[in-house]
């Protein structure tokens, strides 16, 4: 770590057309889809899991500035918020469907 930011190593987001879907871009989005149900099951809303998973990757890419060998990239900040949401949309099916199921047995 160093007591200065190094702000030329961040990378903004950007997407070319030649990109590739590289294993760290899934891990990526993977790790916080559990976010948004992990904060509906402890009674929080589920925006709430959202903007906590945007919160936490942001602060670790910001950390990133004053690493020595780590470089902040936009990217990873983008597909981590993807991955709260899609969990988040998860959750909304799952919710649905049960309810769907719940009003099928009743009947």
């Amino acid at each position: 770590m160093t007591s200065t930011a190094h702000w030329e190593r961040f990378r903004p987001p950007h997407v070319r057309a030649h990109s590739r879907l590289r294993l760290d871009h899934v891990l990526n989005v993977l790790f916080y889809v559990p976010a948004a149900p992990l904060a509906a099951a402890l009674g929080w809303p589920v925006s709430a899991g959202i903007v906590g998973a945007a919160a936490v990757s942001i602060t670790a890419e910001g950390l990133q500035l004053f690493s020595e060998d780590r470089a902040p990239d936009g990217n990873d900040i983008v597909a981590n918020i993807g991955g709260a949401i899609a969990g988040a949309l998860a959750l909304v099916v799952y919710r649905r469907r049960s309810a769907q199921r719940a009003v099928k047995t009743e009947v």
